[in-house]
């Protein structure tokens, strides 16, 4: 690993961020862009945040209340607040304004602790997913953490992504595409058997056009 990289799309040239500029950590796993221009980044051992006016990198550690090292996946929300997910151990919620970190825990709230995905719909809802299938969906506003579905795949939660009506799309690992229904809780489940190219989906995009595609481990659809 390399630490991060930044392409100039106008020369296309890439530029490193690694220890020369402060970021110890170079086995980076994930990257975020927040509403600031500052960018995040996942690590093994820590969330290294770098700020590319001041050249500046701050770390945010156990030490400082994250509830692991180990970063697998970062999301931002409405509130410009970080999820960080992917430890084995939970999640944690970063709030860059003021520094706050809450941490979502079996002990507590979460059922599963091996949790790497995250969502937030068009109502501000937080749907959480990853190892175990178990869908879960958090409402920051109440901060009560419910169970939507036990298991919408045996194995492994990939990816969630919200369309424009508010339907969650589940990216599953062996199960194929869970669509969710919030309003009704009624659920469609794309397969082979419905012309899927694969039912293992590690990753889910919406295009400008509202189209999904969907990349597995048999191709792009």
């Amino acid at each position: 690993f390399g630490g991060a990289y930044v392409i100039d799309q106008k020369s296309g040239q890439p530029a490193n961020i690694d220890g020369s500029d402060g970021l110890d950590f170079n086995k980076v796993w994930t990257t975020l862009v927040d509403e600031k221009g500052r960018i995040w980044l996942g690590t093994e051992d820590g969330l290294a945040v770098y700020d590319r006016k001041t050249k500046i990198v701050k770390f945010i550690t156990e030490n400082e209340g994250l509830i692991s090292n180990y970063i697998y996946n970062l999301m931002l929300d409405s509130k410009g607040r970080i999820w960080v997910l992917g430890s084995g151990r939970g999640l944690s919620v970063v709030d860059p304004e003021n520094g706050e970190i809450k941490q979502l825990r079996s002990e507590k709230e979460l059922n599963n602790n091996r949790v790497t995905e995250a969502v937030e719909d068009r109502n501000q809802m937080v749907w959480i997913g990853g190892f175990g299938g178990e869908l879960l969906q958090y409402d920051p506003s109440s901060d009560k953490l419910k169970v939507f579905r036990d298991s919408l795949s045996e194995d492994r939660i990939t990816d969630l992504k919200v369309d424009k009506a508010n339907n969650i799309y589940v990216g599953t690992q062996g199960q194929g595409i869970h669509i969710v229904d919030p309003q009704t809780n009624l659920r469609k489940t794309l397969t082979t058997q419905s012309a899927l190219i694969s039912d293992d989906n590690m990753s889910l995009e919406f295009d400008d056009q509202g189209d999904l595609w969907a990349a597995g481990l048999k191709g792009v659809e």
